[in-house]
Order: structure tokens, then C-alpha cells, then sequence
């Protein structure tokens, strides 16, 4: 009789079902299945990779990107979180809500969240005042008021203000690109057209993205 410990692992499955009155390779076909689920496949690029109609749930690395993907809905979703930055150029401010600086989160079919955050330092005129909004999809998520400011300057000086907004557990539009901006609205009485009544010299705008549910 054969030690069982010789046996390889297909070899033990035909025992087991040999001794469950069991039809031939069910438990076999059964196993394999529930490995597949388990482990992560390797393909040698991201094409390659989505190419393959996997069972939903299973997931895959691209060895191209290093990025990890998993089958939801029939379709293939960044596992991996996906995070941006982009900086702003330079801006004068006119009495008018002007962007500061934009990043846009790539389209994914899966269902995400995201974390969203923003710095910049807003110089601003005397006796005007402004509002800084971090923005996800067109929508402020998150906003500061800046006051306004009466008190003399000296000439040639502004008053600055550095802002910090955060938003999180942001649910995102599945299937298309979405905009995270930083946006300034200013605010100054008896304002001419086009003239200049702040500006900033810092700003930057972050996002991380993560699958939903992990």
C-alpha cells in the first residue's frame, strides 16, 4: 500500500474521492477553481492581462506597471491605489473664482473612494477678502474663508495666508475622468475690471484613490 505522504496532491484529491463515492476530478476540478480565486496571476503586460475574461473576484499583477488588478463586475479594476499630485503655476488674481491648479483621477470601471487634500498660500490685498475651495467633480468638498482685512499694510506688502483643506471617503464616478481642483474666489469692494487684487506663490493639489470596500 502507498504511504499517503508519497502521494501528490492530485493523487490525495482521487483517494478522498474514491472514498466519497464522488464523481471523477470533482473535488479536483472544485480545488482548482477555489485556487485560482486565491492566487494573484501574473501577466507579462497590462493588455495581456485584461484580455482575460477571469471569473469576477480573481486578481492579476501586470508586470509592465507593477499595478494590481481585480475582476469586478465582468471588467477589470485598479486594485492598486492610485495617487496624483500637481502643482500650480503662479496666478494674479482678479476679482473673479479663478482654478489654482487641477488634477484629474484617470476613469476606472470599479467602484472607489478617494482622499482629497490641497495646500496654497493666497496673498492678499488689504480691505479685500477671499474663499479657497477644494473641489472633487465640480463640487466644493471642503472651504475656507478668508476675512476681511482693514488694517493698514505697508506698501508693497500683503497679507498671507497658507490653507489646508482635506476631504476623505469620497465616493468616485465610476467609468470617467474626475476632476480634483483647487479653486480662489476674491472679494474686492470697488474693484476695476482686470485689476489685481491677490496672488499666490505655493499651491498643491493631492488625491488618493482606493477600491471600495478594502
Amino acid at each position: 500500500m502507498t504511504d499517503v505522504d508519497d502521494l501528490t496532491v492530485e493523487q490525495r484529491l482521487a483517494v478522498l474521492e474514491a472514498r466519497l463515492g464522488v464523481g471523477v476530478s470533482q473535488i479536483a476540478a472544485q480545488w482548482a477553481q477555489d485556487v485560482s480565486g486565491l492566487v494573484v496571476h501574473r501577466f507579462p503586460t497590462t493588455v495581456g492581462l485584461q484580455a482575460w475574461a477571469a471569473p469576477n473576484g480573481v486578481l492579476a499583477i501586470a508586470v509592465d506597471t507593477g499595478l494590481v488588478w481585480q475582476r469586478r463586475g465582468g471588467v477589470w479594476s485598479q486594485y492598486t491605489p492610485w495617487t496624483g499630485t500637481n502643482t500650480g503655476v503662479a496666478l494674479n488674481f482678479t476679482v473673479a473664482t479663478q482654478q489654482a491648479s487641477l488634477l484629474n483621477i484617470p476613469a476606472d470601471p470599479g467602484p472607489r473612494v478617494a482622499s482629497i487634500s490641497c495646500f496654497i498660500r493666497v496673498d492678499l490685498f488689504a480691505n479685500n477678502s477671499a474663499v479657497v475651495e477644494l473641489r472633487f467633480d465640480g463640487f466644493a468638498q471642503a472651504q475656507f474663508a478668508i476675512p476681511r482685512t482693514t488694517q493698514l499694510i505697508p506698501d508693497g506688502l500683503n497679507n498671507t495666508w497658507n490653507v489646508s483643506l482635506q476631504a476623505n471617503s469620497i465616493a468616485v464616478p465610476v467609468g470617467r475622468v474626475v476632476p480634483v481642483a483647487v479653486v480662489v474666489g476674491v472679494n474686492a469692494p470697488g474693484a476695476g475690471v482686470g485689476q489685481t487684487y491677490a496672488t499666490y506663490y505655493q499651491n498643491r493639489v493631492d488625491a488618493a484613490v482606493f477600491p471600495k470596500g478594502n
